[in-house]
């Protein structure tokens, strides 16, 4: 869907701004092609849940801000 969205908007572009678009999209692809290589993708869960324990609760200090 994404890409087809960038297709259209692309498309509604004055030929004029096309250059600054493939610049910046040429930037975005570099970024992510870098990126992706860093970071090898593992095999372990992204996040792992727990049961939450509470803890005691208590009153928070009042906090004062003097502005100058």
């Amino acid at each position: 869907m994404l890409k087809t969205v960038g297709h259209f908007l692309l498309s509604r572009m004055p030929d004029e701004a096309l250059t600054e678009a493939l610049e910046g999209l040429a930037e975005t692809y570099t970024y992510w092609k870098i990126h992706n290589q860093e970071i090898p993708e593992s095999s372990s869960p992204v996040s792992i849940i727990s049961d939450a324990v509470s803890g005691s609760s208590y009153i928070r200090p009042t906090f004062r801000v003097t502005e100058e």
